[in-house]
């Protein structure tokens, strides 16, 4: 836990920066009074960060609630993307690439569907998208219909497969991902011109209140870094359609 709190402090937000660069600079300049009060909202700021009362709130009402039953009226497929992988002995999935296959396959099973998998980042001589369709075929017993190898980042997932979807003639899909990437990820296939029903995994879970949840905790901060991934990746993307004029 330690060391989630050290690398806490040196990947700081950016409204946590500006506080501790304000208070830095007062005190620099001999106004003490604001240059502390700036490092302890400095400081107030990173404890909000990492406790579950103000995380998980935040979490909760960014991610996509799939809700118990998924309704896949129109769907011609199901795309799922890619989530990293770890290094054992060899290249695996990680547990998110390892929850978001599953459930792909379920759906896939469930109603029918092709499954096409979207991951063209590199672990060595695999890509993304193969390590899933090994897991599919080993573990599922399932054979994925189409690998999107070519992507590297949720920009390129949507873009590439847009493209392997028009040349299939499939209109709308269900897109697998976890819960707090699938706003972002659906922006981008609606901009590709594909039409998207969700389908998240690993939802941040609201619980009742007890008196450690104003606590910093590492499960908080692990929500916390992937919340602001998603908000500075969806900052710029809306930035970068504004740009474009659209």
């Amino acid at each position: 836990m330690l060391s989630a709190y050290i690398k806490e402090f040196v990947l700081f937000p950016m409204p946590i920066w500006a506080a501790v660069l304000v208070g830095l600079w007062c005190l620099a300049r001999e106004r003490q009074r604001l240059g502390y009060g700036a490092l302890a909202l400095a400081g107030l700021l990173w404890w909000l960060s990492v406790t579950p009362l103000v995380v998980y709130t935040l979490a909760s009402h960014w991610q996509v609630h799939t809700g118990p039953r998924l309704q896949p009226k129109g769907a011609e497929a199901v795309v799922v993307l890619g989530a990293g992988a770890v290094y054992r002995n060899g290249y695996h999935l990680n547990q998110e690439g390892w929850q978001r296959i599953q459930e792909a396959v379920w759906i896939a099973h469930q109603y029918h569907l092709p499954l096409i998998i979207s991951d063209g980042v590199r672990y060595r001589r695999w890509t993304g998208a193969q390590l899933m369709a090994r897991a599919a075929r080993n573990r599922l017993l399932t054979e994925p219909s189409m690998l999107e190898e070519q992507s590297t980042n949720t920009h390129e997932n949507a873009q590439f497969t847009a493209r392997l979807l028009r040349l299939l003639a499939i209109h709308q899909v269900i897109l697998v991902s976890s819960a707090l990437h699938l706003p972002r990820a659906a922006a981008e296939f609606r901009a590709a011109g594909v039409a998207v029903v969700l389908d998240g995994v690993d939802e941040v879970t609201p619980h009742a209140l007890s008196w450690d949840d104003v606590l910093p905790s590492e499960e908080a901060y692990a929500v916390a870094r992937s919340l602001e991934r998603e908000w500075l990746a969806w900052g710029l993307y809306r930035l970068h359609t504004c740009l474009r004029g659209q």
